[in-house]
Formats: C-alpha cells, sequence, structure tokens
C-alpha cells in the first residue's frame, strides 16, 4: 500500500493558468482552486455561502498543456490527485509547511456547464517518426485512425455501421 493521501477536489479555478517551464523545459502550471459549500437557510428559505477552502495545485508535462489550452478563470474543476508537502523557513526563521495537491486528473465539471473533448495527437516532439512505405519504396499516408503509435481507439465509432468504411478496416 502506497503511502500518499489522495484527494478529490471540485471548485473554481481563480485565475487564468498560465504555463511555465523548469530550467530543463518540463512544462508546469500552478492552480489555486476555490471551494465554497452554500446552505440553504430552512427558516428564511435563503442561500449563505460557508467558508471557502482554497487549494493550491500543480499539473506537470502534457497535462499542464492541456489545462493551458482549455481551462480559464472561474472553470468548475474536478481534480484528483495527491498531497505533498513542502517545508519552507519562513521570515521568521521557523520551518512551516505548504501543502500542495500535485495534480494526477482534471476535467471541467458538467454540473453547470457543457464540454467538448478533443483528443490531442500523441506528443513528442524529438522522436523521429517512421515512414509508412509501401511496395514501392515511397511514403504513404496512413489510414485514418492509424497513427505511428497504433491505432487510434478514437477514431472509431460506437456505432458498427459507421465502421465499415476502408478508413476502419485494418
Amino acid at each position: 500500500m502506497s503511502n500518499t493521501i489522495t484527494i478529490t477536489v471540485c471548485g473554481n479555478i481563480t485565475q487564468d493558468p498560465q504555463l511555465q517551464t523548469t530550467r530543463d523545459g518540463t512544462p508546469y502550471v500552478n492552480l489555486n482552486i476555490a471551494t465554497t459549500p452554500r446552505q440553504r437557510d430552512k427558516q428564511t428559505n435563503q442561500w449563505h455561502d460557508g467558508i471557502t477552502t482554497w487549494t493550491r495545485a500543480t499539473a506537470w508535462g502534457d497535462t499542464a498543456q492541456n489545462i493551458v489550452a482549455t481551462l480559464v478563470k472561474g472553470s468548475r474543476v474536478i481534480v484528483t490527485g495527491t498531497l505533498e508537502n513542502h517545508p519552507y523557513t519562513g521570515k521568521d526563521g521557523q520551518t512551516h509547511n505548504s501543502t500542495e495537491l500535485r495534480v494526477d486528473e482534471i476535467g471541467p465539471s458538467l454540473k453547470y456547464a457543457t464540454a467538448s473533448i478533443k483528443k490531442n495527437p500523441p506528443r513528442n516532439p524529438g522522436a523521429r517518426q517512421p515512414a509508412n512505405r509501401g511496395a514501392s519504396g515511397a511514403s504513404q499516408n496512413p489510414a485514418p485512425g492509424n497513427t505511428a503509435y497504433g491505432r487510434d481507439p478514437w477514431a472509431t465509432s460506437p456505432y458498427p455501421e459507421d465502421n465499415n468504411s476502408v478508413a476502419n478496416q485494418f
């Protein structure tokens, strides 16, 4: 069993995500997520906001790039990740801990909004792409749904009548 704490947080992003990179070029994004519970007062029939919980979160790599391309300030999100403690020395000379959520998964909440999903092509900028060559040795375009990384499972329709095209035959 792992010694990590996995949590799920639902809340709103408090500022537009800004992509940053480490010295070695690894992309990351820092997020602040605000979660405010609401309760209805049964006597007055009015809603009241509770105390806001602020969660600091960091996402890395492709996830960070997808966040910046997709989410904006105010987006309601569902985030799953692990809690990490980062000790630091404060101005008072004392050692303090900062707890942060390392993002494993993140997505828009569909409670109050709709979303469109688009699968990204594989990101591997430094890799050499294998050529798809026919008998003549000339390069050919692969059928839709096939990539240098294998068959794309998202390219196939869930409806069998749509899967009879030449592009979906393997």
